[in-house]
């Protein structure tokens, strides 16, 4: 049986899938302490954490006040603050060319 995801409390407020998409040619590759992205073009970033999280979370569709509700906990960030790193990270991203918007 597939597992389901519960109702999001963002729902109301926000779609429930992401705008986002990682663009064209992005690849990324999961290591033990870290996420790296690495373009078409040669270029890399290598993530963190709370940061590889998000990526993930995004990457996989979900909305910006979801991947923010579900970092806040586990980076000790009260909403605001999540919500914070989240918009700049997807902001760097963008502006790096690895995500777009869908």
């Amino acid at each position: 049986m597939a597992a389901r995801r519960r109702a999001s409390p963002c729902a109301e407020r926000e779609s429930a899938v992401s705008p986002y998409r990682v663009a064209p040619g992005v690849h990324w590759v999961v290591g033990r302490t870290a996420l790296t992205i690495l373009d078409g073009n040669g270029a890399a970033k290598t993530l963190g954490y709370p940061e590889a999280a998000v990526w993930d979370f995004v990457t996989r569709g979900y909305s910006l006040c979801d991947v923010s509700r579900l970092i806040a906990p586990v980076a000790s960030l009260d909403p605001p603050a999540a919500r914070q790193v989240v918009q700049a990270a997807v902001d760097g991203w963008i502006a790096s060319g690895f995500l777009e918007r869908a």
